[in-house]
């Protein structure tokens, strides 16, 4: 996921939550797709049947029965069962799916809500824009390895259950889904389910997969997981996710979820490698991937708060230098026509700026 345009949770503000919160107790592990668009990248939906649309299968509600105006003031009519039925459903709004385009920046091009349940993360990313902005706010977290001591949050104690009918769930956004904090992430998704899709984001660890599959295997239609993968190099990936499982771990928990049969995408944002080797990354993951493939750029990187990791400097500017328009434009062309990539705004502004100059 990008980090660096992240719908950061709205605790990341307040200073005194996180200020003498101890930690809570440790979490015990519990032992065919449709068509894609390739413009819009939306998995395509086949026409609504008769029967379907009575039922609102996909249908606007506006396009099933309009609402009618008299003396000046807009009245439903409800001249027959059928009628009534029609005129509900536009009084109720449309419950978005994966499926729909949506053209948000950051997590709300992926999703219509954002939830997490902690605060801090044990992956401590370097690019990770929620850490830099809770360090903005809360010099607490400015100590070096704060932000790596992941706790529950205490405003989220319902775990989702407090959520209604926003569409699609993203989760988590600001934190990762660990083995510590498992159970009571299954326990959200759960509580999440009961008015929603959840597109799970993660730089997975395969005993976590595991226990999301066997938990969670009821709810196959309403789950998406899309997995986060920089680059191909452990030693690259060690540097900039010092405390996420390495990409062959992920790949595997790729192929887990592939093999039992839930949807699945990978995020290849922020790109950790050179445009050469994003492509390499492509070929290794498509065939376990059920839906789409996002590609963005690395953003905004935090160099104030990683001043004293050795090594940062040097490494921001080589991704820098990998990632100029040429180099992008490159890798656009290199991956044009395959129906399973997705770009992210990030490289959507370099190919605006090839159309301006054009």
């Amino acid at each position: 996921m990008d980090n660096s345009k992240l719908e950061i949770d709205r605790n990341i503000g307040a200073t005194a939550e996180t200020a003498g919160v101890s930690r809570s107790p440790s979490d015990e592990p519990m032992d065919q797709v449709a068509p894609v668009n390739q413009l819009s990248g939306a998995r395509v939906k086949p026409q609504a049947t008769a029967s379907q649309a009575k039922d609102g299968g996909g249908v606007r509600a506006e396009e099933l029965a309009p609402a009618s105006e008299s003396s000046g003031s807009r009245m439903l009519m409800f001249e027959s069962s059928e009628s009534a039925e029609s005129a509900l459903m536009q009084m109720t709004p449309k419950k978005t799916t994966f499926d729909d385009n949506r053209d948000g920046k950051g997590t709300k091009e992926w999703s219509d809500f954002s939830y997490n349940i902690c605060l801090g993360c044990e992956h401590e990313c370097l690019y990770c824009y929620a850490k830099a902005m809770r360090c903005r706010f809360n010099k607490a977290m400015r100590v070096p390895g704060a932000w790596k001591k992941q706790r529950m949050s205490p405003n989220k104690k319902a775990l989702g259950a407090e959520v209604g009918a926003k569409g699609v769930v993203m989760f988590p956004t600001t934190h990762d889904i660990t083995p510590r904090f498992l159970r009571r992430s299954v326990k959200t998704i759960k509580n999440l389910l009961a008015n929603n899709q959840v597109l799970i984001v993660s730089k997975p660890h395969l005993s976590v997969v595991r226990v999301l599959c066997k938990e969670l295997t009821d709810h196959k239609d309403d789950i998406l997981f899309r997995f986060t993968i920089g680059a191909l190099s452990e030693p690259l990936c060690r540097f900039w996710e010092p405390g996420a499982p390495a990409p062959t771990e992920r790949i595997r928990c790729l192929q887990h979820a592939y093999r039992k049969g839930f949807a699945t995408s990978v995020s290849i944002e922020p790109m950790l490698a050179a445009w050469g080797e994003i492509v390499k990354l492509v070929a290794r993951v498509e065939p376990f991937v059920t839906d789409t493939i996002w590609v963005g750029k690395m953003q905004r990187i935090p160099r104030k708060y990683n001043a004293r990791v050795p090594g940062f400097e040097e490494a921001a500017a080589l991704i820098k230098a990998q990632q100029t328009d040429a180099d992008i434009l490159k890798l656009v062309d290199d991956l044009e026509g395959n129906p399973k990539v997705r770009w992210k705004d990030s490289i959507k502004k370099v190919l605006d700026r090839r159309v301006a100059v054009q």
